[in-house]
Formats: C-alpha cells, structure tokens, sequence
C-alpha cells in the first residue's frame, strides 16, 4: 500500500470513527485507524523536519532555496509513492443503517469498507 493511500485512508477512516455504530464495527475501524498511525505520524515527522528545513534557508529567492524546493518536492513524491506493508481490516457497514459517510471520506476508505444491503429498505 502507498503512503498517500494510507495517509487517505486514515483521515477518511478517523472521520468514520466519530459516530457511533455497533461495537464489532467500532472495533474494527478503530483498530485500522490504530494500524495506520504509525505510517501516517513518521510521514508528518519527516515532511516536517523537510519543511524546517526549507524554513531555514534566510533567502527564499535565492538558488539554494529554489534548488532546496525542488528537492523537497521530488523527496515528497517518492515518500508518498512508497510502498509500506499493511494489513488492513475490511469493515462491513451494513449493520450501521443510520450511518452517513462524507462522499469525501467514502473515496478515502472505500478499499476498507463494505455497505452490503445498507442502502436497501427494510
């Protein structure tokens, strides 16, 4: 899994952590989200000390800065283009019918979530 599908997936799956749902489902979420913190936390470490970095150059227009940029963006691609192993949970969510999910965060999570018949009346 890429870096930047975890780093989507976290947000989209912390979003779906805040409502309430039944337990089996609270369970699973929670521990996804408990899987990907680790990848996501060492990502913001590391574009951080790259962004203090970058802060550090006292000439913004200056070469060295704009060479500094460019390889600071380059860095950042290939991080979020890295592949980490990860073995995520996919959450069936049929059980939760009161359930409303952000199109946003459905795009982020939809790897890891099932709906099932939650859509269907009755």
């Amino acid at each position: 899994m890429k870096i930047l599908n975890c780093l989507q997936a976290h947000k989209s799956l912390s979003s779906l952590s805040k409502n309430k749902m039944p337990l089996s489902v609270s369970f699973q979420v929670a521990r996804n989200v408990s899987d990907l913190a680790p990848i996501v936390d060492d990502f913001h470490k590391e574009r951080d000390k790259r962004i203090s970095e970058l802060n550090g150059v006292k000439d913004k227009e200056s070469k060295e800065a704009k060479e500094m940029a460019a390889s600071f963006q380059k860095e950042l691609d290939e991080l979020l283009d890295a592949e980490v192993e990860m073995n995520l949970s996919v959450v069936n969510l049929s059980e939760c019918k009161d359930l409303f999910i952000a199109p946003e965060d459905l795009v982020g999570c939809s790897d890891f979530i099932t709906i099932g018949d939650a859509n269907k009346d009755g």
